[in-house]
C-alpha cells in the first residue's frame, strides 16, 4: 500500500470516529447510555465514557486490561480506537494568533 493510500485510509477511519462521536452527541438519550452527560466530547461508541477518560487512564499507567476491568462494556478495539483518536488529535497544527 503506498503512503498516500495509507494516509487516506487513516484519515477516513478517524473521520468515521469523529462522525460517530458527533452523532452520539446529537442523538443522545439517557436510556441508550450515550454521551449526553458529556456534550461536545468524543465518547466511546454510544456509551457515556469519554475518550479522554480512557486515554487518561492509559497515560497514568493503566494497561488495556485494567481499563477493560474498570469498564466491562468496553472492548479491546474501543481502547485502541481511543488511543488512535488521541494520536490523530495531537497531529493538529496549532495556529498562533
Amino acid at each position: 500500500m503506498c503512503a498516500v493510500t495509507l494516509i487516506a485510509a487513516v484519515q477516513m477511519k478517524f473521520a468515521k470516529i469523529l462522525l460517530r462521536a458527533v452523532e452520539d452527541v446529537k442523538t443522545s438519550s439517557t436510556s441508550r447510555g450515550d454521551c449526553r452527560s458529556h456534550p461536545g466530547r468524543a465518547c466511546i461508541r454510544s456509551m457515556r465514557i469519554p475518550v479522554s477518560v480512557i486515554v487518561g487512564q492509559l497515560a497514568h499507567g493503566a494497561t488495556t486490561e485494567d481499563v477493560l476491568v474498570d469498564y466491562p462494556d468496553l472492548e479491546r478495539a474501543d481502547v485502541q480506537e481511543a488511543l488512535e483518536y488521541a494520536a490523530w488529535l495531537a497531529q493538529e497544527e496549532i495556529v498562533r494568533a
